[in-house]
């Protein structure tokens, strides 16, 4: 029997198409079939609903043809728009032109809902689809065209609203987010992707409560995932068993196979510190476990923004050196700087620390035995006072640095001054001697007090009205005093200025 319907999706085996009695069908995938194409087929085409795919169940019943818009704009300049609806969410949508190809990078985002995204070479959202049967219960009207972080946030703060992620628990919760290069050229596009990220984190709440990891893969490796029903991020770390993204970065193990190719932003600091605020407050007073931990807690805490303190300072005065332009100040603050480093590997056992208290107060909150959790709990508390005396040594040592740092500069000072004075005896010698050469041939040295006397008197004469001009001159032939020598101080006059403006 042959049968025609419009093309809807198409994945890797199989397409679904919409018939014209308003009915879903998956059949298998043809050659040069693209979405809103309408096709003729036949029963032999059918896939059974086990087949084949990612959890979509065919037996959800999707709502009617007025939900399943294609709209051509005006002209074709926007393009069209394609939407596929289930129930009141959006679980496919993009926009197509006639620039062929529009999609530059294909990211997938995790949680357990699982969402593909379609990035054009500005990493503008145009195109996304729900991978899963959960991504449908995620509401994603409004992320077209929403630059690739903020679509990222949206994903993340729809799928807490929906109930995956519960940023009020103690469990880690994470997004795993995959780069799917299409091309051999666009390697730098995952670096740009956790920038841009890293940046947007600082200002989302939705963000700060969840782990982001990110990784790399290929058209081949996004190709398999789809097969095996498994993220694509977690192929590309080598991982092929069937596990949710939660339960994989449970394992420590997992987590260090992942950060060998992929990168980590983690929950913020700040969010820690609050979750772990919450829990402790809800024990109740005097208890030991509580006791052991609320100290763990604060000795680390207020440690990790010691050194925080400390490290900012360093690198605040490398900055302030390097726009002087001294290379000694540069030299030293540089230094600092190096010795400074110790202190960032301090802030991050102190920042595990706290981490540690939570794991624990989540130990106790699952119901563990107390007296395991006491002991652990006396562990990190020893733990945390001894990165703290370190922590308090490191600062002596830094103020010691910075004290012999401080005299070094004064010596250095005190040898500079005999060399300045010398410098300036001899350049007075100099003066002197170029003075002495010009008495000597009959004139004074520019800026000499004799030579000085000799302008001004040149100067003055010359804008007397008793001084006779050149015609007089000519006339009367030489003036009385002329045989004497009494021009000289006109001529001197005249050739010091020339020197004067020239000088």
């Amino acid at each position: 029997m042959i049968k025609n319907g419009l093309v809807m999706t198409i994945r890797k085996h199989y397409a679904i198409v919409l018939t014209p009695a308003n009915a879903y069908e998956k059949i298998i995938k043809r050659q040069h079939m693209e979405v809103g194409m309408n096709i003729m087929y036949t029963s032999e085409d059918l896939i059974s609903e086990n087949s084949i795919g990612r959890n979509m169940t065919m037996t959800k019943k999707y709502i009617s043809i007025a939900s399943i818009v294609i709209i051509l704009l005006i002209g074709g300049i926007f393009g069209s728009q394609f939407i596929e609806r289930h129930e009141d969410h959006i679980i496919s949508e993009r926009i197509n032109t006639n620039e062929n190809p529009l999609v530059s990078t294909i990211i997938t985002v995790d949680i357990n809902p699982s969402f593909k995204l379609e990035l054009d070479e500005n990493q503008i959202v145009i195109g996304y689809e729900a991978l899963n049967d959960d991504a449908t219960k995620v509401n994603l009207e409004g992320i077209l065209s929403l630059n690739v972080e903020d679509a990222i946030e949206l994903i993340v703060s729809q799928a807490e609203h929906a109930g995956f992620i519960n940023i009020e628990d103690l469990t880690d919760d994470y997004v795993l987010i995959t780069v799917v290069n299409l091309s051999e050229n666009q390697e730098n596009d995952l670096q740009a992707v956790l920038e841009k990220l890293e940046e947007k984190t600082k200002e989302s709440e939705a963000l700060k409560a969840v782990n982001m990891a990110l990784i790399q893969a290929s058209q081949q490796e996004f190709d398999e995932a789809m097969t095996l029903e498994v993220p694509v991020g977690l192929i590309a770390t080598g991982y092929r068993d069937e596990a949710s993204v939660k339960s994989f970065f449970a394992d420590e193990n997992h987590a260090e196979l992942f950060l060998e190719k992929g990168s980590m932003i983690t929950q913020s600091f700040e969010y820690q510190l609050k979750l772990v605020e919450k829990y402790l407050n809800d024990f109740e007073d005097g208890d030991v476990l509580k006791n052991q931990l609320q100290n763990a807690y604060n000795v680390s805490k207020d440690d990790f923004y010691k050194a925080k303190e400390m490290y900012d300072y360093a690198y605040e005065a490398y900055q302030l050196a390097l726009a002087s332009g001294v290379q000694e100040d540069i030299d030293g603050a540089q230094l600092r700087l190096e010795q400074a480093e110790e202190l960032k590997i301090m802030m991050n056992q102190f920042e595990n620390q706290i981490n540690d208290v939570k794991t624990v107060l989540r130990r106790s909150l699952e119901g563990e035995d107390k007296l395991l959790l006491e002991k652990d709990a006396e562990e990190i508390r020893v733990r945390a006072e001894e990165e703290a005396k370190r922590l308090e040594n490191q600062g002596e040592e830094s103020q010691l640095r910075e004290v012999e740092q401080n005299r070094m500069n004064e010596q250095n000072l005190d040898e500079e001054k005999p060399r300045e004075q010398e410098q300036n005896r001899q350049e007075d010698q100099v003066e002197q001697n170029s003075q002495e050469n010009g008495e000597q041939n009959g004139y004074e040295a520019p800026g000499s007090e004799e030579h000085n006397k000799e302008v001004q008197k040149g100067q003055d004469n010359s804008g007397s009205e008793e001084n006779p001009g050149p015609s007089d001159q000519q006339k009367g032939g030489t003036t009385e005093g002329d045989g004497d020598g009494e021009s000289t101080p006109q001529k001197s006059g005249g050739d010091s200025g020339g020197q004067s403006s020239k000088h």
